[in-house]
């Protein structure tokens, strides 16, 4: 059994921004948010450091491109004052980080394309992850799959899922990325406890716990 690894992205800036060099040193931030939308010319971001923590609102003079839609989860690098505080930010970058809602598959499976998992943690009813993985240049489906029986299980198993054409073809290299999925559908239940990630055909696994 294994737990799932404290360490939101923040977390690797808190002994900068907290260290007694001198303030002109910029520090910057990295964090997989929600897109709240854009009001009086600023784009809206929030997200939860880890488990059941505040909500951090944060807010960036951007102009997102149409293709980024409100509720969408990104990875954003930003310069802030307090990386645990709501504020208005410098924003360096801001990307799409693939994923989505769980989905219900009949007969969930493990990807046959090789991923390890270097981070996972969990915020609200998301889970977030930083894998691994053997990948072409072809583009990839990604999915977190769970089985009809799993709203019946106090802690329902989670099999993530990727596919492509022509996977493990010679060119397929070694890429890492990050990857936050909306597990409200099983989340949400009064009698789910956990959930437990598969991470390997071993049956290895990571547990979210309430």
């Amino acid at each position: 059994m294994k737990l799932a690894s404290l360490i939101p992205l923040a977390a690797l800036c808190l002994a900068a921004c907290s260290s007694s060099e001198p303030r002109d040193t910029e520090v910057v931030t990295h964090n997989v948010v929600t897109f709240e939308g854009t009001a009086q010319g600023k784009s809206n971001f929030s997200f939860q450091m880890a488990n059941d923590s505040p909500l951090i609102y944060l807010s960036a003079n951007w102009t997102p491109p149409s293709s980024i839609k409100t509720g969408q989860r990104m990875l954003i690098s930003y310069v802030c004052s307090n990386p645990l505080a709501s504020e208005s930010i410098t924003l360096k970058s801001a990307v799409n980080c693939p994923g989505g809602i769980i989905r219900q598959s009949t007969n969930p499976t493990l990807s046959d394309i090789p991923f390890s998992v270097i981070t996972a943690w969990r915020s609200g009813s998301y889970i977030n992850l930083r894998i691994a993985a053997t990948l072409n240049d072809n583009p990839v489906k990604i999915a977190l799959l769970y089985s009809p029986k799993a709203a019946s299980s106090t802690s329902p198993k989670l099999y993530l899922n990727l596919s492509q054409e022509d996977a493990l073809s010679p060119d397929a290299y070694r890429r890492k990325t990050y990857l936050s999925f909306q597990c409200s559908p099983l989340w949400s239940l009064p009698s789910v406890t956990s959930l437990t990630l598969i991470t390997s055909s071993n049956n290895d696994f990571i547990t979210f716990t309430k």
